[in-house]
């Protein structure tokens, strides 16, 4: 219908709203609502601790966690159109879209003619189809002059993005630590085991499929970590204590490290790449997520990890058991389904001080963080995308690039401290003097054949030797790129993208 006179356009009569009469390009409009009433989230937290000293000096600890929310925010659609009941559903269980080209490569006979502007002329298998099912499939297809001309809950408005207080979690764990702090050797090791749930992890999160049904997105918590264990510890070798030369070069000697293993982070499989009909339920969802692939067979078996020679990373999950959804469906595999790769790290350093007088001295200190080279796994593509798409990129070097670009630092730094020295020096001579000329050119020489082993990167540890008076070597290079969280216990390789679909699509990882 039309609008004080002016004819129904495209967008439900909104085209000629304005000053003039003139067009306004950015109706209908997507709009944030937020409820009128203000529901207050509230978290419930309870925790049973058990405390026990065992012999020699260490204290094991046990406790059981576990936390409940309420009312926590959530983002949906309040303007997304109803779905299609499964009784009014013309595909039978695993029977997708097929139209003219069959745009999604199923290699099966075409099953659909798409509605057209007007809800009218189409057919699924030879049967017309009106009403909401006609409705539904215009959207999926994509033959509707605009969705927010078919809307119906709020008509004239585009997407309307809702705040609500609507969403729950809970948190169950069980936390075991062991502590020493005594002697040589100190010592914390902590291990969770944990399982945390939601309809929603953030107030932003748009992995939910259908804003009617929110029941149908509650799964692992987007930050679930099954399995959590971190050691750390500081060990000074008793050996050589006491006094004189023995102790001042041999005893004094301290190794320290941190352990870090961890399972990975949840994630969503969609059909991105996957459908050509990313909507595939046609209820113009344009605020979460399209739709989802079904589950045909076990992700998990059947399939070797470099089954696909075209992909530069490992297949993590089996292709085969995801398939394009059943018409006008959200598809049938859920929120959170699988895992990415775990992380397993270890940093490590080793420690001596050199006392040359009460008040002058200087310390040697190595430091290597991700010691054996893992390789740590950030990301993934978390579609069914085609195989031509799947961008992947792999961690830099292995670890006897890694081991040579780690000495050529080190002997970097030595130089470069021999080099101070000697220039430094307030009994310094023309000898001295040459000989500090030679180590800037060795430096020289070891800092461009760093440059073309390991790029501009490998220069920073170097560069980085943090030199003070009475320092010899403060730390190691980072070699790593891109750390995946902060801090210095995980140093992260390059983000590698793990396909897990083959021939014909890829997915996450």
């Amino acid at each position: 219908m039309g609008l004080n006179g002016c004819p129904a356009g495209p967008n439900g009569g909104y085209a000629c709203i304005g000053a003039n009469g003139g067009a306004i390009p950015f109706f209908p409009l997507t709009v944030v609502s937020i409820p009128n009433k203000a529901i207050w989230p509230y978290v419930q937290q309870w925790n049973l601790n058990v405390q026990k000293e065992l012999p020699y000096h260490f204290v094991l600890s046990a406790a059981y966690v576990g936390s409940k929310g309420t009312h926590l925010t959530l983002l949906s659609n309040a303007n997304q159109l109803l779905p299609v009941p499964a009784s009014s559903n013309p595909y039978t269980k695993g029977e997708p879209i097929v139209t003219t080209g069959d745009p999604n490569n199923t290699g099966l006979p075409v099953n659909t003619v798409c509605p057209d502007s007007n809800l009218a002329n189409g057919t699924v298998n030879g049967n017309p189809i009106s009403g909401q099912v006609a409705l539904n499939l215009a959207v999926a297809c994509g033959t509707v002059t605009s969705n927010a001309s078919v809307r119906t809950a709020f008509p004239g408005f585009n997407n309307i993005n809702t705040l609500r207080d609507a969403a729950n979690s809970i948190y169950h764990s069980l936390q075991v630590g062991v502590q020493r702090n005594v002697g040589d050797l100190t010592l914390s090791l902590a291990y969770t085991y944990s399982h945390s749930i939601d309809d929603s992890s953030d107030r932003s999160d748009t992995a939910f499929v259908n804003a009617y049904d929110f029941a149908a997105n509650r799964a692992s918590s987007n930050f679930d970590l099954r399995h959590n264990l971190a050691i750390s510890y500081v060990y000074g070798f008793p050996f050589f204590k006491g006094t004189g030369f023995s102790h001042a070069l041999l005893g004094g000697w301290q190794i320290s490290g941190i352990t870090v293993a961890q399972t990975g982070t949840p994630f969503s499989v969609t059909t991105n790449g996957l459908n050509a009909f990313g909507d595939n339920a046609g209820v113009g969802n344009g605020t979460g997520t399209g739709s989802r692939p079904d589950l045909v067979g076990d992700p998990r078996s059947g399939f070797s990890a470099n089954q696909d020679p075209s992909e530069r990373g490992p297949l993590a999950y089996n292709p085969a058991a995801f398939a394009v959804p059943t018409g006008l469906t959200f598809g049938t595999v859920g929120r959170n389904t699988l895992t990415l790769p775990g992380r397993l790290n270890f940093d490590f350093g080793l420690f001596k001080k050199f006392p040359i007088n009460e008040k002058t001295g200087f310390d040697f200190r190595l430091e290597n963080f991700n010691l054996f080279n893992h390789t740590q796994l950030a990301a993934a593509c978390s579609s069914v995308c085609g195989s031509t798409s799947s961008q992947t990129t792999g961690s830099k070097g292995g670890p006897t690039h890694r081991t040579a670009l780690l000495f050529l630092q080190i002997i970097a730094c030595a130089v470069r401290y021999a080099r101070r020295g000697l220039v430094g020096h307030k009994y310094q001579i023309i000898a001295t003097i040459a000989v500090a000329q030679f180590f800037k050119k060795l430096e020289d020489h070891i800092l461009a054949i760093l440059i073309r082993i390991g790029g501009e990167e490998s220069l920073k540890g170097a560069i980085r030797c943090d030199f003070f008076p009475g320092v010899f070597l403060h730390r190691s290079s980072r070699l790593s790129l891109e750390p995946r969280r902060p801090g210095p216990e995980s140093l992260a390789a390059s983000p590698v993208w793990l396909p897990i679909a083959a021939a014909s699509s890829s997915t996450p990882g």
